[in-house]
Formats: structure tokens, C-alpha cells, sequence
């Protein structure tokens, strides 16, 4: 049982890293699961963070990890995802996926516009399925542990993915979801870790936007 949460972080400060705290530390308040009232959560950016003790749990918010904290192999891919036909490329568009211990939830994509993160980008059938695949093949060949993780890909003009990053945390992107989607990315990335029931995401209405998620419609069959 942890009685302390650690965030780590890139350490620069600027207004996404804060917004960033700010929904991961609401997400911890939201949804404590070991009965008493959550701690408020220590803040460290993470070169330079020291290991903390047993009944401190580490939610970094960051790729630059300190050595102490083990990292997925995400550098050693590509030769996997060349033999999948999968290239590397730009990313413009990221979807989220909640890696649930009971298996996983696949959010609705976001992408940027104008430098503002937007969600849901709208995709048909034929679209989704190969991101899902391979979203699936490649958190299941790193054997990832729960929690949220984006995908941010471009599409080809023949319609082939480019993949140029995995995030194995709700980063920036994530931040699109807050007041949008039911439960937010931090939220899910939350529940993830300390292995709480998620079992369906679902999008507020829009203006526009009729689409909501029914149970179990965003799971891998």
C-alpha cells in the first residue's frame, strides 16, 4: 500500500509540465484507493531524483528517467517495427491507449490545431483498426506495465502509418482530454497504476458530436 506519491517531471517548469501536475494530482485526490484521504503529492523533476522509500509510488510524467527507474526499450524498435511495415516518420496525431491489467482500452485520437491539442478526431472503421493493431502488438511485445500510453503517428499518402514515438505516460497530448472525455487521460493513467476498475471511456457531447463510447466498443476483439 503506498502512502505518498511521487511525480516526476522534465523539471522546465513551463505551462503544459504544470497543467500536466495539476490533472495528474487531481486524478490521485479523485480516486485514492487505500481508504484514507490522499497525501498531496511530492513534485521532483527527475535528473537528478533520488530513489524514494518502499511506500512511495513513482508516477513520472517524463521520458528523461533516473537511472534508477527502470524504462521500456523504446529505442531498440525500430528493426520490429520495420519487419511489421510500420516506418518512422513525423507524428501529428496520437492515440491513447489505456493498458488496463484486464487489457485495453483504446481512447479517441487527438491531434493539433493552431497549437491547441484537440480531441476527438473523428476516424472511420478502416483507420482505427490498423492503429489498434499495432498499438496491441507493440505494448504487448514490450510487455508494458498499466498505465496510459500515446501513440503519435502520421498517416501516409497511401495511407500507411508513420510512427515516431511511443509515450508510456500521459503526456502533453493528454491534456486534451480533461473536460472532454470521461474519464480523462490522467484519470485512466491513475487508475491504471494502482490497478482500479476502468472499463469504458466515453465522450462528453459536443456541439456536433453525437459519438459515445458503448461498453467494450473500444476494446480489441
Amino acid at each position: 500500500m503506498a502512502r505518498q506519491v511521487l511525480i516526476l517531471t522534465d523539471g522546465q517548469g513551463g505551462a503544459e509540465e504544470t497543467r500536466m501536475v495539476t490533472a495528474m494530482s487531481q486524478a490521485i485526490a479523485a480516486a485514492w484507493p487505500w481508504g484514507t484521504q490522499a497525501p498531496a503529492p511530492l513534485v521532483q523533476p527527475a535528473p537528478g531524483a533520488l530513489p524514494p522509500g518502499p511506500e512511495v509510488l513513482v508516477c513520472p510524467l517524463t521520458l528523461d528517467l533516473p537511472p534508477w527507474l527502470p524504462r521500456l526499450p523504446l529505442e531498440s524498435l525500430g528493426s520490429f517495427l520495420a519487419s511489421w511495415g510500420v516506418l518512422a516518420g513525423v507524428g501529428d496525431h496520437w492515440l491513447p491507449v489505456a493498458w488496463t491489467p484486464k487489457g485495453p482500452l483504446y481512447a479517441e485520437v487527438i491531434t493539433a490545431q493552431a497549437g491547441v491539442y484537440r480531441q476527438p478526431v473523428d476516424l472511420p472503421d478502416h483507420q482505427r483498426q490498423p492503429l489498434y493493431q499495432l498499438a496491441f502488438r507493440l505494448l504487448t511485445h514490450l510487455q508494458a506495465s498499466p498505465g496510459v500510453y500515446l501513440l503519435q503517428f502520421s498517416w501516409g499518402k497511401q495511407g500507411q502509418i508513420y510512427l515516431e514515438r511511443l509515450w508510456p505516460f500521459p503526456a502533453a497530448p493528454a491534456l486534451a482530454s480533461l473536460g472532454i472525455q470521461e474519464p480523462d487521460l490522467f484519470r485512466c493513467h491513475w487508475l491504471c497504476l494502482t490497478h482500479q476498475p476502468l472499463r469504458n471511456l466515453m465522450i462528453y457531447p459536443q456541439p456536433g458530436l453525437t459519438w459515445a463510447a458503448k461498453p467494450d466498443q473500444n476494446r480489441l476483439s
